[in-house]
C-alpha cells in the first residue's frame, strides 16, 4: 500500500506514529535484504510511505508483519 507524504504530513505522521525507517534500516529489520523488501512493496505486501523518490516504512507496521509471519 503506498502512501505519498508531503514534508509537513511526513513529519506530522512521524511525530503520531513513530518512527520511520529507511528501505536498509527496514529490511534489516525484517532480516531480508532491500531488495527482498522492495520485491515484497511491489507485491503490496508491505505498506510503505513515500516522500519524494524515498521509500519510508513505520516500524509498527514492520512488527505487525512480523507477528503476521509475512
Amino acid at each position: 500500500m503506498k502512501i505519498n507524504l508531503g514534508n509537513k504530513e511526513f513529519f506530522e505522521k512521524k511525530m503520531s506514529c513513530g518512527e520511520f525507517l529507511s528501505t536498509k534500516k527496514a529490511a534489516k529489520f525484517l532480516n531480508v535484504s532491500p531488495n527482498a523488501l522492495r520485491i515484497k512493496v511491489c507485491r503490496g505486501e508491505v505498506k510503505y510511505y513515500k516522500l519524494g523518490k524515498l521509500l519510508r516504512f513505520l516500524e509498527s507496521d514492520l512488527k505487525n508483519l512480523l507477528k503476521q509471519g509475512v
